[in-house]
């Protein structure tokens, strides 16, 4: 399938139909970047996504993968076609992936299984890339040989406008492990990965397998086997936005302590599935010989919001730490 037209009918037809689909179309040249973008309800900001992959100086071949969830229920389609069709002129490879609706962790790794390229990035349809995101950070990996990375990135409103940066920058000692179950400063949309550390990643990931383990946080997790692995490598730039507003999970429209304690209890779950899953991972891979414990405490934001979790299994939310 080479054309826009073919594309946009071929997924009107594999939405109609309850199986998986595959949809492939543009370049068959071996992309330099495979980038996953989960699409579900996401007519409000998707154009402007795809917009900020079609706008990237790289000079490679670009793969979108775009894992669309069958459940949607909004414009989401009728928002996404411009830009693919933007991509396709350009040369680019787009893949959507139409799938049954099973959350965000499973999303991304049937976009990670798809992935062709050299490189795979990440990228919500609520985000978007600044326009030397990804020269510059797989420019950084070549350079240093790096098989996972991760950057710093900018916060924005609803409207895309730079705010003050609430969620927590990486420290001086990033690849600490402990620093990074105390701290949550790894996402997903800064994250590039190689080939190599996706084949290990897929690995990890079918040692999870199962309806126990979808509620988890999947660059935490990420970001956890790499800092075992000792590869956890940080270009600390700001080569992304990141869109704070009401539709974004893991923010909150209200900056009461109230509310904050309120997303720590709706976050809970996600955190102690992600460490299970790590455990997990290690039991079958045996990242570390070292004993794994989750003793400290979860920093989601900047303002005091907690969470910890025992090897027990209990998990809590707490304000200012008490």
């Amino acid at each position: 399938m080479r054309s826009a037209d073919d594309l946009a009918a071929a997924i009107v037809k594999a939405l109609a139909s309850v199986n998986d689909s595959d949809i492939v179309a543009g370049s068959k040249a071996e992309p330099g970047v495979s980038v996953i973008m989960r699409i579900y309800n996401s007519s409000k900001h998707v154009a402007e996504a795809l917009a900020s992959i079609v706008n990237q100086d790289y000079e490679g071949p670009i793969e979108l993968i775009a894992v669309y969830s069958r459940e949607t229920s909004d414009d989401s389609l009728k928002a996404m076609l411009p830009g693919m069709k933007k991509m396709l002129r350009k040369g680019c490879t787009v893949r959507v992936l139409i799938r049954g609706h099973k959350g965000p962790f499973r999303a991304y790794q049937d976009g990670l299984v798809a992935a062709k390229g050299r490189y795979v990035a990440a990228l919500d349809s609520d985000n978007f890339y600044y326009q030397n995101k990804l020269s510059r950070q797989t420019g950084f990996m070549e350079k240093t040989g790096a098989s996972f990375s991760f950057t710093s990135y900018q916060a924005v409103d609803k409207d895309g406008k730079p705010i003050r940066n609430i969620l927590p920058l990486a420290p001086r000692n990033y690849k600490d492990f402990s620093q990074l179950v105390n701290k949550y400063y790894v996402d997903l949309n800064t994250v590039i990965i190689d080939r190599r550390f996706r084949k290990l990643m897929l690995e990890a990931f079918s040692c999870v397998s199962g309806s126990a383990y979808d509620i988890c946080f999947e660059d935490y997790l990420m970001g956890m086997v790499a800092s075992l692995r000792g590869e956890l490598e940080y270009l600390g730039e700001r080569l992304n936005a990141y869109r704070i507003w009401d539709g974004n999970f893991t923010m909150l429209s209200s900056s009461t302590p109230q509310s904050k304690f309120d997303a720590a209890v709706k976050l809970a779950p996600y955190v102690q599935g992600t460490f299970a899953a790590l455990l997990r991972i290690n039991s079958k891979m045996h990242l570390t010989n070292r004993r794994i414990i989750f003793s400290s405490e979860l920093t989601l934001s900047c303002s005091p919001l907690y969470i910890s979790f025992n090897r027990m299994g209990r998990l809590e939310a707490k304000r200012n730490g008490k």
